[in-house]
């Protein structure tokens, strides 16, 4: 309990320093994490930790190696649409999307028969109730992130 109490207590004090102090810190909590969930068989402290592990990383090398590099970083969020059209009514397009598109192909084939037709269902009145066209093809807008990152 001492190294955990330590831990917590120096962490204000350390996530101001420079160097790489902080970075070791926060891989120590990720390690905190990683060490609790494999005790105790619990997947969301595993998942945290790895997360976090990897934000640590990524974190110091835009911080510390760009720095040293003299470059900069800059990001740009944005929601898009993209319009989508396909040639053939609702259910059809749950048929393409069922045979040729990697995840619903392995989610329809992972169900059985019953759960596989609602999933069927359920796609189908996604297209239908998202459907802008009315001469029997479809065509909804989708919304996405664009993420921009520059490096200089």
């Amino acid at each position: 309990m001492a190294p955990i109490t330590l831990w917590v207590a120096l962490g204000p004090w350390l996530i101001h320093q420079r160097g790489v102090a902080p970075y070791l810190w926060a891989t120590g909590l990720a390690g905190l994490l990683l060490w609790w969930g494999l005790r105790d068989r619990r997947g969301t402290p595993v998942n945290l930790g790895m997360a976090g592990f990897a934000l640590t990383v990524l974190v110091f090398y835009f911080s510390d190696v760009m720095d040293r590099l003299g470059r900069t970083v800059t990001a740009a969020a944005a929601i898009r649409a993209l319009e989508l059209r396909f040639p053939l009514p609702p259910a059809a397009v749950t048929e393409v999307f069922a045979a040729s598109y990697g995840p619903s192909a392995t989610a329809l084939r992972m169900l059985d028969a019953d759960g596989a037709c609602r999933l069927r269902r359920a796609l189908t009145r996604l297209w239908h109730d998202h459907n802008r066209a009315g001469d029997g093809t479809t065509t909804l807008v989708a919304e996405y992130l664009e993420l921009v990152g520059r490096v200089r």
